[in-house]
């Protein structure tokens, strides 16, 4: 029997995926590597490592991330201090929809993803700054917006009508 069960790399891209959903900000976020060394004689794990991997290095993700800044925080700046969770929440969703388009071929181009490069539009800075994205950049940016407005707000992924989806559950005025 083995100490490690052999799903870990399986569990570790759940955790992975669980993180990144609550962090929109890990737009650059990849991946992890997993792997582990195991002792022949007990069959236990002597070792084991994780790597992330990641879209965009160090400079790129920074430099992104600013742009990213810049353009939010023009929008947060019209927000009223006083206005209420839905007000503000209301007002994130009207600015997204008018700054960003859906990404039909984006969306396509999902069926037939290899894992190279990035998929298209799964990101908040696809929004921002390429102003288009499919649902997942979409729920990225709106939750970015409501967490740097102080509203609790989670991504959820899941499927509707058959296919893979994103959207977000918000905490506004308590309810």
């Amino acid at each position: 029997p083995r100490a490690y069960p052999e799903n870990g790399a399986d569990n570790l891209s759940r955790i992975r995926a669980c993180v990144v959903a609550d962090h929109p900000e890990l737009f650059y976020v990849e991946g992890v590597r997993f792997s582990t060394t195991y002792n022949q004689v007990t069959e236990l794990v002597s070792d084991a490592s994780i790597e992330g991997t990641f879209y965009l290095d160090a400079s790129e993700s920074a430099t992104v991330q600013k742009q990213v800044d810049v353009v939010a925080s023009a929008f947060l700046a019209t927000v009223p201090a006083d206005a209420d969770d839905y007000t503000k929440a209301k007002m994130a969703y009207e600015y997204i929809v008018r700054m960003a388009s859906y990404d039909h071929a984006g969306a396509d181009s999902l069926d037939w993803y290899d894992g190279e490069g990035r998929p298209a539009g799964q990101t908040m800075d696809n929004v921002f700054l390429d102003h288009s994205a499919v649902c997942a950049g979409y729920s990225s940016a709106y939750q970015y917006l409501l967490q740097h407005m102080g509203i609790q707000c989670v991504q959820v992924r899941g499927v509707a009508d058959g296919d893979g989806h994103a959207w977000c559950i918000a905490l506004l005025d308590g309810a």
